[in-house]
């Protein structure tokens, strides 16, 4: 029996009597291409029978992984810092913008670190001067500022969030599964023989989040122990001697620190020896960190999708607010590390 001719991309285009290109773009969705004729060249398609070739759709996607692009556009990384060297010298914010820059380079980008610090009213012009550089993709880290505070027209762009606002959930996030985390941590600490944990968490770090970590592992420690939770301690700059009295009042045994492993050091400074005195376990450990017991996660992995789904976007003209924002979460490992060990061992 002879098969039928398989319909190919450059068929529909003759019969539409457009470049192959244009058809290309039209099945694409690509903004370039009016709705009108998107919407006849796609029937068309349709009517003539046309699927992609899936081997050549795998062998274009090889091509354009492996692809140096040129630079072709700018994404704006947006801190609420008061300046671009200020941003600059936070070492978790230059962290953040230099793995941006690697993986905005992928895909023919680059990335501007912009600082447009907490007055919403220069909000405004800060976001006109984006729009007429010809920036319209945004990446936006934690902020202590709601997203509704920030003074930006968001219409005029397309953006990404590394955090998911609890209520707020306005633009697609890429973001760490807080709930697997502190699954991963209440199991760790419950074999290890702890049963008063309690939860320190940055002041920054609570406005940037709200009740997000707290809840996470109040769910995961009522499956594992059951009954009332001890009270977190917000840690405020400049109040680190409190971590001591309150550590004494709760008989607390380990500590969970949500943040990077200087907290630590703010425990270890105030007369505790971790592990010998206290548990501590962090959520989010720097790569170069070996001592802290917790989660590591891969943030190349993370910008890489920030990237990836802000580009998504640009190509298709989506921008402002999303009707049905979705969210990325990439998984945490733990890491054994030297600041938690079995409660008869310590």
């Amino acid at each position: 029996m002879r098969k039928s001719k398989r319909i190919l991309l450059r068929d529909v285009a003759e019969a539409a009597g457009v470049s192959t290109a244009a058809m290309s773009k039209a099945l694409r969705d690509l903004p370039d291409i009016s709705p009108e004729t998107r919407e006849r060249l796609k029937k068309l398609a349709a009517d003539m029978g046309y699927r992609p070739d899936p081997a050549l759709s795998a062998l274009a996607a090889y091509k354009k992984r492996n692809y140096v692009h040129q630079f072709n556009s700018t994404l704006g990384f947006v801190s609420t810092e008061d300046t671009q060297t200020k941003l600059l010298k936070n070492t978790m914010q230059q962290g953040r913008f230099e793995l941006l820059e690697t993986q905005a380079q992928r895909l023919g980008y680059k990335i501007q670190p912009i600082a447009i610090g907490l007055d919403k009213k220069k909000h405004r012009q800060i976001g006109r001067t984006l729009f007429h550089q010809g920036i319209r993709g945004l990446i936006l880290p934690p902020s202590p500022l709601s997203l509704n505070d920030y003074g930006l027209r968001w219409a005029d762009f397309a953006a990404v969030t590394l955090f998911r606002h609890p209520t707020q959930p306005f633009f697609h996030a890429v973001t760490v599964n807080q709930q697997h985390v502190m699954q991963q941590v209440a199991g760790q600490i419950h074999a290890q023989g702890y049963h008063r944990p309690a939860v320190l968490i940055p002041e920054i770090t609570y406005r940037q989040t709200g009740s997000s970590w707290l809840d996470a592992f109040s769910f995961a420690h009522q499956q594992r122990e059951g009954g009332s939770l001890i009270p977190p301690h917000i840690l405020i700059d400049g109040k680190e001697h409190k971590i001591v009295p309150w550590i004494k009042k709760y008989k607390i045994d380990v500590i969970i620190g949500v943040g990077r492993g200087v907290l630590i050091d703010s425990v270890s400074k105030n007369g505790l020896s971790v592990p010998k005195h206290i548990g501590f376990v962090v959520t989010d450990i720097d790569e170069s960190d070996r001592r802290s017991s917790g989660l590591t996660r891969s943030r190349e992995q993370l910008f890489r999708l920030a990237i990836d789904v802000l580009n998504g976007m640009l190509q298709r003209g989506e921008t402002g607010k999303q009707k049905l924002p979705f969210s990325i979460q990439i998984e945490a490992q733990w890491q054994p590390g030297k600041t938690l060990s079995a409660k008869n061992a310590s």
